[in-house]
C-alpha cells in the first residue's frame, strides 16, 4: 500500500501526487506503468506469477491523422503509426530497473 500522504484516492484508483518509481517486485495487479520513454509507452500489470515475474500488457494504436516524418518539416519518409499489443515479462529479481507508476487500481 502506498503512503496516504503521497497519493490521492479517486473512484478506486490511487494516483500518486509525486512520481512513484517501483521495482518489478513491488508492482501490483492493475498498476499502470511507464514501460519506457516515448509514445505508446504505457503498460498495465496483468499478472504476477509466483515463479518470479510480472506480466505486462502494452497496447498501442494507429491513426491516419497522425504520422511521423515526411511532412516537409521533419523530412524523411512518412511513417503511419500502427496498432497492436504486446505482452512481455519483467523479472522480480531485477533490482536495478525502476518503472514509473501512473496509477494503481484497488482490485477486490
Amino acid at each position: 500500500m502506498l503512503n496516504t500522504t503521497e497519493e490521492r484516492y479517486v473512484g478506486g484508483t490511487y494516483t500518486p501526487k509525486e512520481p512513484l518509481y517501483l521495482l518489478p517486485a513491488d508492482m501490483r495487479l492493475g498498476d499502470v506503468i511507464e514501460c519506457f520513454e516515448g509514445a505508446f509507452s504505457t503498460g498495465i500489470v496483468e499478472g504476477i506469477e509466483p515463479a518470479g515475474w510480472v506480466k505486462i500488457y502494452r497496447p498501442y494504436g494507429r491513426s491516419d491523422d497522425f504520422s511521423y516524418g515526411g511532412d516537409g518539416i521533419q523530412g524523411g519518409p512518412k511513417v503511419i503509426v500502427m496498432m497492436g499489443a504486446e505482452h512481455y515479462c519483467l523479472f522480480t529479481s531485477d533490482k536495478r530497473a525502476k518503472y514509473r507508476v501512473w496509477s494503481r487500481k484497488e482490485i477486490k
